[in-house]
């Protein structure tokens, strides 16, 4: 079961992550175990932007009063093709 972060949450372990590791002369498995988690959770925080990032050009063409296709990667999309 994937336990659910807020991207502020995210963040903070990822930094918290990045101190351990510049600081400690951790073992292999250990800095390993670790890269792993912060590449999880900056792979968590890119998913969460691009939502955010589509939320708000959705909100944004609603709020132009004209009505737009736009797509998830925040391109206008041309209906004429």
């Amino acid at each position: 079961m994937s336990k659910e972060i807020r991207f502020e949450d995210a963040v903070k372990r990822i930094n918290e992550i990045l101190e351990i590791l510049e600081k400690r002369n951790s073992g292999l498995d250990e800095t390993l175990a670790l890269y792993e988690e912060g590449i999880s959770l900056l792979n968590k925080c890119n998913l969460m932007l691009e939502k955010a990032e589509q939320k708000v050009e959705l909100l944004k063409s609603s709020y132009d009063h004209e009505p737009q296709t736009v797509s998830f990667f925040g391109e206008d999309v041309d209906e004429d093709k």
